[in-house]
């Protein structure tokens, strides 16, 4: 059973297009990994000197999908992370949206990095080095 969730998992992952963005305005064309990590678990604010806000997605599969493959998360690992946070750091968990607000934001505000699933006319996709 453990095998085939695996399985599942990883062809999830595989067909999985999950794309990060961020706005027109900024100079942000790239991202590390390790940065996106840092900045959706709230570790830094800033990518290049430029301060930015991490959207989070609220669909739950493209949500689960994304801790998955950039930040190396189960959701169960999530959960246990932020109520950590909230506890002793009072930190929350970046702010769920649908894509059509992520869109939104992507074309008025400045200072987002989002993801979703597919592609997304507003902003400018980043490449996860």
């Amino acid at each position: 059973m453990r095998i085939l969730m695996i399985i599942m998992t990883l062809s999830l992952m595989l067909s999985a297009n999950i794309g990060v963005y961020t706005s027109q305005g900024k100079k942000i064309m790239s991202i590390s990994k390790s940065e996106l990590e840092k900045l959706f678990l709230k570790k830094i604010d800033t990518i290049n000197g430029i301060k930015v806000t991490p959207i989070d997605n609220s669909n739950p599969e493209v949500l689960q999908t994304f801790y998955k493959m950039y930040i190396n998360k189960t959701p169960q690992q999530l959960h246990a992370y932020w109520a950590k946070q909230a506890l002793s750091n009072n930190k929350r968990p970046p702010q769920k949206l649908a894509d059509h607000k992520i869109a939104q934001l992507l074309s008025g505000q400045q200072t987002v990095i989002a993801y979703t699933q597919g592609t997304l006319s507003e902003g400018i996709r980043l490449t996860v080095r």
